[in-house]
């Protein structure tokens, strides 16, 4: 009679399992895996330098066309759009918070009605768009997103039929804290005469 000795069989790795390298930790989860046929990668741990990003990548996300928001010391937000470079757009505020000309610029018309410090450091690029009707649309969503706004229009008109799933969005999505990744999601509205897609970021939770 033959003797099934799997003992002296090979050992086949089948499956294979990615694993940041944490001394004394992954080495030991390796021995563990490869006795249930899972060979182990290592791979170097994320640290926070890579997760955070730069100033000078921050900075080059405000050179583009799109929408943008201004917040100030008090919460409450500014949502505009710019065809031209969203960072030179908000330095023209700037000009108008120093003069008082409160009829160029809604965020000035903030600072000086409420006294609430405007932090323009803050600044925020909310979507990337060259398209005119692209950029109203997706600011007319943005203010709607946002009803804690010192904008005073809610910009371009958005049929009701859409109000339903743009307060559904609201509600579902959390806080965004600072420096958290967001992820994209795409909504297609089509007003008369026109039919636009427009891609927004929604906070990642």
């Amino acid at each position: 009679m033959d003797t099934d000795n799997t003992s002296n069989r090979p050992t086949y790795l089948v499956s294979t399992a990615n694993l940041p390298f944490i001394p004394q930790v992954t080495d030991h989860l390796a021995k563990i895996l490869k006795r249930q046929t899972v060979e182990t990668v290592f791979k170097p741990a994320t640290n926070v330098a890579q997760i955070l990003p730069s100033v000078k990548e921050s900075r080059q996300a405000l050179d583009c066309r799109g929408i943008y928001s201004i917040t100030s010391s008090c919460g409450v937000k500014y949502i505009g759009e710019t065809g031209w470079s969203i960072k030179i757009r908000i330095q023209e505020h700037k000009p108008c918070l120093k003069t008082g000309l409160v009829s160029h610029s809604a965020v000035a018309e903030q600072q000086l009605e409420t006294g609430h410090t405007i932090l323009f450091e803050n600044s925020q690029v909310l979507s990337k768009a060259s398209h005119f009707y692209e950029r109203k649309i997706r600011e007319a969503i943005e203010i709607h997103r946002c009803p804690h706004n010192h904008n005073r229009d809610n910009g371009y008109y958005l049929s009701n039929i859409w109000k339903p799933t743009l307060n559904a969005i609201v509600r579902l999505s959390p806080p965004t804290p600072p420096g958290a990744v967001q992820s994209a999601t795409t909504v297609t509205v089509s007003p008369i005469y026109k039919k636009v897609t427009t891609t927004f970021l929604l906070p990642y939770s």
